[in-house]
């Protein structure tokens, strides 16, 4: 399991590398998010609303709705979950509160080859 508190930045951790993918995450909020420069006063000071963490086989990382309506990565990327097949991901909703993040309820999401993701 990959905790959702370690996807946003720390600033005592060194940033992950990101892997070149086929289907790609949302862009990023900023250039802060990928250089783990990203932290939780910038998430409550944002507006940021339904933060979601996204695990899929190769990597996981968080998004986030910003005041436009742009869903956004929040985080760099992190450790995936090999159980999962290459056309399934979990997205879990989280709860932002006392600059903690919380996974109140987790989907598997499933695409068929004709989606397009």
């Amino acid at each position: 399991n990959v905790n959702p508190n370690q996807l946003v930045g720390n600033q005592s951790q060194r940033p992950l590398q990101q892997k070149p993918v086929f289907n790609e995450p949302p862009l990023t909020v900023n250039h802060k998010v990928d250089n783990g420069h990203f932290y939780m006063s910038d998430l409550d000071q944002g507006g940021y609303k339904n933060v979601q963490m996204v695990v899929e086989r190769d990597r996981s990382y968080m998004v986030a709705t910003t005041t436009d309506g742009t869903v956004s990565r929040i985080s760099p990327f992190g450790k995936g979950d090999t159980r999962l097949q290459a056309n399934q991901r979990i997205e879990r909703v989280c709860e932002v509160k006392d600059s903690s993040i919380k996974p109140r309820e987790e989907i598997l999401v499933t695409h068929t080859q004709d989606e397009v993701v």
